[in-house]
């Protein structure tokens, strides 16, 4: 439940957010929670790493912890906007829920309307052409193996992130 740790980033109060993860063997693990984009842009870093997986797998993995990356950085500036309007916590919620799919999430960001997803890449390339390759091997991603320097993917999406969250 992402609530309270969402509240206490948006209010900018001042905390530490533990993580509680139980692992094979009944291991506990306590670590300090980042928040959801950089969550998943630090998972996306240790999948690139990895030795451990073919290749083929890391192609379809890192795109979509890349992606929920991106998704995180589109939430986040809903949330902040409509909470700041004075919007009610459950309509917030149920907007986002409605806007469902990468690209409506990302016109609702960058437009306030979930309904011009035509418009998104176009506007992501106004950052620069490759926000816009990057949004489309998140996109990708989740159905087919992607293309090219996974490092680069993960990069460009955490700049890309960046770029989203500095959205007002």
């Amino acid at each position: 439940d992402e609530r309270l740790p969402e509240a206490v980033r948006r209010l900018a109060i001042k905390s530490t957010i533990l993580s509680i993860t139980r692992r094979p063997k009944s291991v506990v693990e306590v670590r300090t929670a980042l928040d959801p984009v950089q969550g998943h842009i630090e998972d996306a870093l240790a999948l690139v790493h990895t030795t451990e997986l073919p290749v083929a797998v890391l192609r379809r993995l890192v795109p979509g912890f890349c992606r929920s990356a991106l998704e995180a950085a589109f939430i986040t500036v809903v949330r902040r906007r409509r909470l700041a309007a004075g919007r009610l916590h459950g309509d917030v919620e149920e907007e986002l829920k409605g806007a469902g799919k990468l690209t409506p999430l990302a016109a609702l960001a960058l437009f306030d309307d979930r309904d011009r997803g035509s418009d998104v890449m176009t506007r992501l390339n106004r950052f620069g052409s490759w926000a816009g390759d990057v949004f489309r091997q998140c996109k990708d991603g989740a159905h087919e193996e992607v293309a090219g320097d996974l490092k680069l993917i993960v990069r460009d999406t955490e700049k890309l992130a960046g770029k989203i969250l500095e959205l007002t």
